[in-house]
C-alpha cells in the first residue's frame, strides 16, 4: 500500500510542478513503469488493497486514484478510466485527473472520450498548456474537424511558440487543407524546435524519433 501511495504521490507532484512539460500527458506512464518491475502477484496484492482501502472508506477521493494506478499498472485500462471518472463525477475540480484521463483515453483509441475529457477540463480551466491544445488539435484532425483542429493548433502555438508538438500539429492541418507552404514552415519551426531541445534531454529517444518522422515528411513536401 505503501507503494502504490508513494506512486501515487509523485504522479501527482510531477503534474503540479511542472504541468507545462511535453512529458505531461505520459506522467502516469512513467509512474507504472516504476512498478512494473515487481511481479504480477504484487500488483495484484496492490489492487486487493487499494479496493479494501474503498470499501473502508468509499469517500476518499484519493482511494480512486489509488485503484486506479492499480488497474493502469495492469493494463486494465477501462477499470482505470471508470474510476477515474467516477472520482469526477463528486469532484469534477481536480485538473490533474483529466490530464491522466485524457491520453489513457487516447491509448485506449477512444478519441472522442479523450476530446470530451479534455474539453471539460478547458472548462475549469480556459489557460490550457501548449501540449494538451495540441493533443485536442490531433484528436479534432483524426476526427477530421479540420477547423477546430487549426483553431486549437493555432492555440498551442500561441500558448508557447517553442512547443513543437503545436507546430508540427498545425503543419499537419495545414497538410489537410492542401496548403503545403504553410505546413513546410510549421515543420521547420518544429525541427528547430526539436534540434534545440535534443542536448537538453536525458532520453532523446522519442525527441529523434519524432524528428526523423517530421524530416520525412517533410521530405515529401520538397519533392
Amino acid at each position: 500500500t505503501a507503494q502504490l501511495e508513494s506512486a501515487s504521490a509523485l504522479m501527482n507532484e510531477a503534474v503540479r510542478i511542472n504541468p507545462q512539460d511535453e512529458t505531461i500527458r505520459y506522467n502516469f506512464g512513467v509512474v507504472s513503469g516504476i512498478i512494473r518491475e515487481g511481479e504480477l502477484e504484487e500488483l495484484q496484492l496492490m489492487e486487493k488493497r487499494a479496493q479494501e482501502a474503498m470499501r473502508q472508506n468509499p469517500d476518499d477521493l484519493q482511494g480512486h486514484v489509488n485503484l486506479a494506478i492499480a488497474y493502469q499498472m495492469q493494463g486494465k485500462l477501462k477499470k482505470a478510466t471508470t474510476e477515474l471518472e467516477k472520482l469526477l463525477k463528486r469532484d469534477p475540480n481536480r485538473p490533474e485527473i483529466y490530464f491522466l484521463l485524457g491520453p489513457m483515453y487516447e491509448e485506449q483509441e477512444r478519441y472522442e472520450d479523450a476530446l470530451r475529457t479534455y474539453k471539460r477540463l478547458e472548462q475549469i480551466d480556459s489557460d490550457l498548456p501548449a501540449p494538451i491544445l495540441a493533443a485536442m488539435a490531433r484528436i479534432h484532425l483524426l476526427l477530421e474537424n479540420v477547423d477546430e483542429a487549426r483553431r486549437y493548433a493555432q492555440k498551442g502555438v500561441d500558448a508557447d511558440t517553442n512547443s513543437w508538438r503545436s507546430h508540427y500539429v498545425l503543419g499537419r492541418v495545414y497538410h489537410a487543407m492542401n496548403q503545403p507552404n504553410k505546413q513546410h514552415k510549421h515543420y521547420e519551426n518544429a525541427l528547430k524546435i526539436i534540434e534545440q531541445a535534443i542536448p537538453y534531454d536525458s532520453d532523446p529517444s522519442d525527441l529523434l524519433s519524432y524528428k526523423e518522422q517530421i524530416q520525412n515528411e517533410l521530405g515529401k513536401i520538397e519533392k
